[in-house]
């Protein structure tokens, strides 16, 4: 049986953005899924929890910052990998503290964006295999 390609949310809200992500990533075997606004991202993230979300910071409705806390809160659980995607200092993101696992300066490199998605979602599953069996 096929494994199912993991699914990728992609939420930015430029439009050539969101497609230039789509197309790398389902060149590279992801499914993926897009999102203009923060708003539609976290209606997105309830109706079908993604294997990963590509987060711009700079959002209508609500940013970046705000849909990263609460995916990590009402979330926790599921260890959702959270890449954050940036225009501005890749640094003042760093040192926010919203719980991303990754981050991404505009413009990036295609290979790049590739690497960094496939290192993540691979440092999630060791970090699953290591964890203790449940009772």
């Amino acid at each position: 049986m096929e494994a199912k390609a993991k699914t990728i949310l992609v939420v930015d809200d430029e439009r050539v953005i969101r497609e230039m992500l789509r197309r790398t990533l389902e060149a590279a075997g992801y499914a993926v899924t897009v999102a203009a606004d923060g708003e539609e991202a976290m209606e997105s993230i309830r109706g079908q929890r993604p294997d990963m979300i590509l987060l711009d910071l700079v959002l209508p409705k609500k940013n970046g910052w705000e849909v990263c806390l609460e995916v990590r809160r009402r979330w926790a659980s599921l260890k959702i990998p959270v890449i954050i995607l940036t225009g501005t200092s890749l640094e003042q993101a760093r040192q926010s503290k919203i719980g991303a696992d990754d981050y991404l300066s505009k413009p990036f490199q295609s290979e790049e964006l590739k690497t960094r998605v496939a290192a993540l979602f691979q440092k999630f599953a060791d970090e699953k295999k290591a964890e203790p069996p449940k009772p």
